[in-house]
């Protein structure tokens, strides 16, 4: 199957923190949809990786196990905070249906932290000194040794 044929029909781009993971996992209980692994990242250009965009082949390969008629969905929260990520996913699929889910900006940055710690993604545990660390994170500055998002992603909130 081509990339034409195998093309995305829906993206779910809610903020992080907002229940993404919950939504993509109640939908890919339904035998007619299809959710690639989270978070492809594939439609983000103007963010910053640790590794550079992979191919659009790359990408639709993550699809290629979708059955015949199903949906197939790509959930990656970080398209909302890309200021280039709308267009990208126009271009590419302009009938693709787009799923936003929000909660209260305060209450998300605080859970972002949160994961980012567990996950070795953020190396300052104190949320309020995390906050501090943007200033010099913007200048390229105190990130962890590696992380596994946009650095971006430090930016709390810019996140909010």
């Amino acid at each position: 199957m081509n990339a034409a044929e195998n093309k995305v029909d829906f993206f779910i781009v809610g903020a992080p923190k907002c229940g993404t993971t919950a939504l993509t996992s109640y939908l890919n209980e339904h035998p007619d949809v299809f959710i690639a692994e989270k978070e492809q990242y594939y439609f983000i250009k103007d963010l910053t990786f640790r590794e550079e965009r992979t191919s659009i082949e790359y990408y639709q390969s993550f699809f290629d196990k979708a059955l015949d008629g199903q949906y197939k969905g790509d959930a990656s929260v970080w398209y909302l905070y890309s200021k280039v990520a709308a267009q990208e996913i126009y271009n590419y699929n302009p009938d693709a249906k787009i799923i936003i889910m929000l909660r209260p900006p305060d209450e998300m940055i605080y859970s972002l932290h949160s994961e980012q710690l567990y996950n070795g993604n953020e190396n300052i545990a104190s949320f309020e000194e995390a906050l501090e660390a943007e200033k010099d994170r913007w200048e390229g500055k105190r990130f962890p040794e590696y992380i596994g998002c946009p650095y971006e992603a430090l930016q709390y909130r810019q996140t909010g």
